[in-house]
């Protein structure tokens, strides 16, 4: 309210203060008398002028979960106490909240050119690459663990030599969650397969050093993050390189992003056409040069360098001592053609 009547320090709400106590204090019959049907209205007049409409248009057209919470509690204030209503709106935020917190994300990192990686969902195809690179994000607990076993089963499954997971914005991970990642990366490597984990904060990292994973896993498979962008990524790939080595397989070591690869062929096209145009352009001249040269030496005219400053060849006629002036070559640089 002292906002709206145009306040403009924190002395103001003092000032209310006292005004209200000197109502109370010196004029209590008098307030006595004013009716509840205008303490409401103004109530009301007070409250819509407190809403800011355009962001409460905002959040009703973007976000779906806010729109939910704010359909409940205007529900809810038509019923029951307000006090009652901002319990309501709360609970519904926290549900939805854990709704949401409880979803699995995990990515396939494939390989988008020039030193950058992009996101794609798992599919039938994950995995079936020599190297496949796999992201975590958010917070990974209880509710994840069942989940996420199976996730990585499904991908081990298809036998990659090398599983890269990338954990750059994982800040925090249970106990049922690493018992779960290790039992399944566990039966991975006795079949012969490796894991890397990369892009490790410092408090990630010394949980998964102490945990069961650090048993299972080399001290190199477990990569901190760096300052750079997909650096730890970059040392994962670099490290599953050198586990791969030069074997020969009918699969292609990374997996491309079917979008970069069909620009990059469509850019290998055009360069070739372009090539290819430049090099006829170039032979139709050279043929056009050697033509004009054949038809000069037939008219009987002979061509000598002059060493004039401009660089140009004057074709002089022997027979009867006439100089043709007007027909020039560029053949500068030649000492004699």
């Amino acid at each position: 309210l002292n906002d709206l009547a145009g306040a403009r320090t924190r002395l103001s709400s003092v000032f209310a203060a006292v005004g209200v106590t000197a109502i109370v204090l010196l004029a209590a019959p008098l307030a006595e008398r004013i009716t509840a049907a205008a303490i409401a209205g103004l109530l009301c007049a007070t409250a819509i002028s407190m809403v800011d409409w355009r962001d409460f248009l905002l959040i009703l057209r973007q976000d779906r979960r806010d729109r939910i919470v704010v359909t409940v509690m205007l529900v809810a204030v038509l019923f029951v106490p307000i006090h009652w209503v901002v319990l309501a709106g709360l609970a519904m935020s926290v549900a939805l909240f854990l709704r949401r917190a409880s979803r699995l994300m995990i990515y396939e990192m494939v390989d988008g050119g020039g030193g950058y990686f992009l996101e794609r969902r798992i599919d039938d195809h994950t995995g079936r690459s020599a190297v496949t690179m796999l992201q975590l994000e958010g917070p990974l607990f209880f509710a994840h663990a069942e989940e996420l076993e199976e996730a990585l089963e499904g991908v081990f499954a298809r036998r990659p030599a090398v599983t890269i997971i990338r954990m750059r914005r994982t800040q925090q991970i249970d106990f049922s969650v690493l018992t779960a990642m290790s039992k399944v990366i566990e039966a991975y490597q006795s079949a012969g397969g490796r894991v890397i984990i990369c892009g490790l904060a410092p408090f990630m990292h010394r949980t998964l050093r102490d945990s069961r994973l650090g048993e299972l896993l080399p001290a190199d498979a477990l990569l901190r993050t760096t300052r750079e962008v997909f650096g730890s990524a970059h040392k994962a790939t670099q490290l599953a390189r050198q586990i791969v080595g030069e074997a020969a397989e009918d699969r292609p070591l990374f997996r491309r992003d079917e979008e970069t690869s069909a620009a990059e062929a469509t850019e290998r096209r055009s360069d070739e056409a372009t090539r290819e145009k430049r090099q006829n352009i170039k032979t139709s001249k050279r043929q056009n040069l050697e033509q004009r040269r054949e038809g000069v030496a037939g008219a009987g005219f002979t061509r000598r360098l002059c060493s004039n400053e401009t660089g140009f060849t004057r074709l002089t006629r022997l027979e009867g001592g006439l100089t043709d002036a007007g027909c020039h070559w560029r053949l500068a640089g030649r000492r004699e053609v």
